[in-house]
């Protein structure tokens, strides 16, 4: 990545913060500095409409660059669960529907697991595994792309929610190997663990 102002593509506060943090921790790597949308006064309206999580990026990085006139990153993240088939994948963030909450989202999220699963097995025994994507897109002001990068984080998803950092999916979503879900971390190990800080690194090496 080199030394340029970039603009985040996504209205996700949230995110920001992680990315920011991020790109902190690799200050003398040749990151440089990037805006926020809400910084620059810009909106960003993309229908989510591809079928992968690259075409997402894809889609929300050449809009922000339009909006703004920069070379802009963007992200787009899944969550896959196996015994859901995939689901609810490309469709994370609207899995309750279009109008769909953090809260709404995990709600249906245990309600098809136990669906599909079963209720009152402990965590240890539900073969409730699953992966965290997260693909990163970078392009130019013009919109052609200049990088781009994926992370993953397998885990397993847990009976009730854990954990008062994070967000989305985190409070259930456990490193088996440590014991934790991701909300339960601290930052440097959600940094350094998680999916969008693995396919930042690997996008902060290009």
């Amino acid at each position: 990545m080199s030394d340029m102002a970039v603009v985040l593509a996504t209205t996700n506060a949230n995110k920001v913060a992680e990315f920011e943090r991020l790109r902190a921790r690799m200050l003398g790597h040749g990151i440089g500095a990037w805006r926020s949308l809400a910084e620059l006064g810009a909106v960003l309206d993309v229908d989510e409409c591809g079928e992968s999580l690259a075409a997402n990026a894809l889609l929300k990085a050449r809009a922000a660059a339009a909006a703004t006139g920069m070379p802009a990153l963007a992200d787009d993240t899944g969550l896959f669960v196996d015994a859901l088939q995939g689901a609810p994948g490309v469709r994370s963030a609207r899995y309750a529907g279009p109008a769909a909450t953090a809260a709404s989202n995990r709600q249906r999220l245990l309600a098809e697991l136990e669906r599909v699963l079963g209720p009152g097995a402990p965590d240890e025994a539900r073969p409730a595994t699953a992966v965290f994507r997260c693909h990163l897109t970078w392009v130019d002001a013009d919109g052609a792309v200049i990088a781009e990068s994926e992370g993953c984080c397998r885990g397993r998803i847990v009976t009730a929610a854990r954990g008062g950092g994070g967000f989305g999916y985190d409070t259930l979503f456990e490193l088996p190997e440590h014991h934790c879900t991701l909300a339960e971390l601290s930052p440097l190990a959600v940094d350094l663990l998680g999916h969008r800080g693995r396919a930042f690194y690997r996008l902060a090496r290009t």
